[in-house]
């Protein structure tokens, strides 16, 4: 196992560098051609990963774009994106190799201050939390809000558990480091416990990962259940972790932990027994047991010393910005594994 992995990061190489006059927030893949870059300066830019440039760049929002989501499938062309304290919906077409943006929907927002997180949630809803303290399920086909819960200071992130198409459990971290669990009780919300003293670096640095939650810290990963009612497994890391992206299908277990040092490592779970020299590998357990995490040490450095500030593990590439960089590692040489399945989800 350590011999693919090994192989994942001495064959990698930098596919493309584009460097902006402003710093660059989030990024987002519509589909396998076109990705979408938001900026500080709410300046919303498509980038044509097959030609390698830029094909469309307009102002959304007077301030930063701090986040972007799909609404609905992959063939759909409509997005979401939120700023400081307004949410928009775009919708997306591409013409004679020129995109368009045409503005569908300006959300009244509840929000009073900067908007941390979008999640769509299916049935043209989506949940978004924000630095007011709110935390808020928006109904599209109502065009109205359907839940909203509220917190004694700002929020940062949250994590939904849906069982049979109904939300169970909504927990939210707040900017104090508290996770405060809610569970649903006949259609209506109440808080039930408080896990205090999360150690976290930023809004981006975890996230929801089948029945866990990662919050990536300033030295360590922390592994919560929705269940449990404390942190569960805590992995030492050294360095600060400034962004998470994860995988979990039948094949592979993996999660990129982004640092601010500008490196980005892998933390896996995979168990295989080796049939063959042909990297052929049968499965003897795909269950996800986080009690057996472990790092390989494997690392590659993107940034040089500046913090990862998002990216994306897609179709044998990574994607990722920091600062006014934007780049493109690629990562075909390891199609033969199965990893090369694993990233080109």
């Amino acid at each position: 196992m350590k011999r693919v992995i090994n192989y994942l990061f001495e064959k990698n190489n930098l596919e493309h560098e584009q460097k902006y006059d402003e710093l660059l927030k989030t990024i987002f893949l519509i589909n396998y051609r076109y990705l979408a870059i938001g900026k500080i300066n709410g300046e919303l830019s498509i980038y044509d990963l097959n030609n390698k440039k830029e094909v469309y760049s307009q102002k959304i929002f007077s301030k930063s774009i701090t986040n972007l989501i799909k609404l609905g499938k992959e063939d759909e062309s409509k997005i979401i994106l939120c700023s400081e304290d307004s949410i928009k919906i775009l919708d997306l077409f591409f013409d004679n190799d020129e995109y368009n943006l045409i503005e569908i929907n300006t959300i009244p927002s509840k929000h009073k201050s900067s908007i941390k997180k979008l999640e769509h949630l299916g049935n043209n809803k989506f949940a978004s939390c924000s630095k007011d303290s709110t935390f808020i399920i928006w109904d599209l086909n109502k065009n109205s809000n359907e839940i909203e819960l509220k917190d004694i200071v700002g929020i940062e992130n949250f994590f939904i558990k849906v069982k049979e198409k109904i939300i169970q459990k909504i927990v939210l971290l707040n900017e104090k480091g508290c996770l405060s669990f809610y569970e649903n009780e006949k259609g209506k919300f109440f808080l039930k416990y408080i896990i205090p003293n999360i150690d976290y670096t930023n809004s981006n640095s975890m996230i929801k990962y089948g029945n866990k939650i990662l919050i990536g810290g300033y030295k360590s990963l922390q592994i919560i259940s929705f269940e449990a009612k404390q942190i569960e497994t805590l992995i030492k890391i050294g360095s600060p972790i400034s962004y998470i992206y994860g995988f979990n299908d039948h094949n592979n277990n993996l999660l990129f932990l982004g640092l601010k040092t500008g490196e980005l490592k892998i933390i896996n779970n995979n168990k295989y027994k080796i049939i063959n020299n042909n990297n052929q590998k049968e499965i003897k357990s795909t269950i996800f047991d986080f009690s057996k995490l472990y790092n390989e040490k494997n690392e590659i450095i993107l940034f040089d010393n500046l913090p990862i500030i998002s990216f994306l593990v897609r179709f044998g590439k990574i994607f990722c910005i920091s600062d006014e960089i934007f780049k493109v590692y690629n990562l075909e040489k390891i199609k033969t594994s199965s990893w090369y399945n694993c990233l080109s989800l």
